[in-house]
């Protein structure tokens, strides 16, 4: 899907809640929000229209924080560039960088990228000396972060990553269970519990960080009930093209 050079400037704001305003030059559309969540792709279609004769321009929206990932999903849905001010695009949220890293490495033992992210988060003691031999003995190995802390017995014996590498296996195992048969987002949901981020959000009282946990819920379950899958190998390819603000399939 090809992007339209159009960019959507989103800003977040509290100070009107309940309305969702689209603003370009003498243009203004105010939108309730009880409208806006049944007619998320009539909304997408009129920013198309208006879109259609105009060349590197902006138009200004502004939205509450709690519909903002959806509001997001569907600009991108419709293949349209936007860029967030006075907030953070929902998907580079550190939360929800570090609940996704999870996520990846559970699929695929080779992701260094999600290894380095959650190696130690939440926070596990693990040194930066220890740290630094694992980066170094997998460049040796030729092998994966995680595959190089099972092999080499002064780490997979230490205590904190044994318990690392059994939390990762045990989620695998739990996720491929057919006789479980978990929902997409009771998958994420049971990860998020029992690997400590919830709780570490809680111990913190950010409040904020765990609500956006629960719409990368939300966003799971429709995607689930849209392709009619419980797929996370799909659903994060699908994630890495949202954040690369690539469009594929009419769903990113």
């Amino acid at each position: 899907m090809v992007t339209k050079s159009i960019y959507i400037k989103l800003q977040m704001h509290l100070m009107k809640p309940n309305i969702l305003s689209i603003k370009f030059e003498n243009l203004l559309v105010n939108i309730p929000i009880f409208l806006y969540h049944k007619s998320l792709f009539s909304i997408v279609q009129m920013l198309n229209v208006m879109n259609s004769n105009i060349q590197k321009k902006t138009l200004n929206c502004s939205i509450c924080n709690f519909i903002a990932r959806e509001f997001e999903q569907a600009l991108m849905n419709g293949g349209i560039k936007y860029r967030i001010y006075g907030g953070i695009k929902f998907y580079q949220r550190t939360e929800i960088k570090s609940a996704l890293a999870y996520l990846r490495l559970i699929q695929n033992e080779n992701d260094n990228d999600a290894f380095r992210r959650i190696i130690n988060f939440p926070a596990r003691s693990i040194g930066k000396a220890t740290l630094e031999k694992i980066e170094t003995g997998a460049k040796q190995n030729q092998c994966s972060l995680f595959s190089y802390i099972q092999t080499d017995p002064s780490l997979s014996k230490q205590k904190k990553i044994y318990d690392f590498i059994q939390l990762i296996k045990h989620f695998q195992e739990r996720i491929r269970d057919e006789d479980v048969k978990m929902e997409l987002y009771e998958q994420a949901l049971y990860v998020f519990e029992h690997s400590g981020l919830m709780e570490s959000y809680k111990k913190k009282q950010e409040v904020e960080r765990l609500q956006h946990l629960s719409e990368l819920c939300n966003a799971m379950k429709q995607f689930a009930q849209l392709y009619q899958t419980n797929d996370l190998t799909q659903y994060l390819s699908i994630v890495a093209l949202v954040r690369s603000d690539i469009c594929l399939f009419g769903f990113c």
